[in-house]
């Protein structure tokens, strides 16, 4: 009878044991894999921002970077640069492209990205290899300090599943 009580604990310990490591077998998994980026100029790139010829240096890549340079500009005023930038797909699938502009915490953005009638532009889609122009328009408000305000413009997309 010994020899049963023996076996039977051990046939227990030994089903507790398979369960256990069942039950721990497969928690977690690490998998490599590689990649490449290459990084490129903004009038290269997937999505590209290319200034426009008629830009008068308003627009232009400086060190491979988009850069708008809006000048001297006066108070309780309104400016507007048609078609000033070109927004390329060069991927060949579509894509959904959203703006932003970005100013410094406390600073307030006078600039709007628009299409070629000044109404604001949120988001685009842009199908394989298509393009689109983009507007700027500027309106500082009475009363706004002299001097720089700098800022960002982010140009961000996600490609748009078929």
């Amino acid at each position: 009878m010994k020899m049963k009580k023996k076996s039977l604990a051990l046939v227990i310990m030994l089903l507790g044991m398979a369960s256990f490591l069942v039950a721990m077998a497969y928690t977690s998994a690490e998998v490599k894999a590689g990649y490449t980026i290459k990084v490129t100029n903004t009038d290269e790139a997937l999505l590209a921002l290319i200034p426009n010829e008629d830009a008068d240096g308003t627009a232009e890549i400086k060190e491979g970077r988009l850069e708008l340079s809006f000048g001297a500009i006066q108070p309780d005023s309104i400016y507007f640069w048609k078609d000033l930038v070109t927004v390329k797909n060069n991927s060949k699938g579509a894509v959904e492209v959203k703006f932003a502009v970005k100013v410094d915490e406390g600073e307030e953005s006078y600039v709007a990205i628009t299409d070629a009638e000044g109404k604001a532009v949120g988001d685009i889609k842009l199908d394989g290899e298509g393009t689109q122009d983009i507007s700027f328009k500027v309106t500082v408000p009475e009363g706004a300090n002299s001097g720089d305000s700098p800022g960002t413009i982010i140009v961000s997309a996600t490609a748009v599943e078929k």
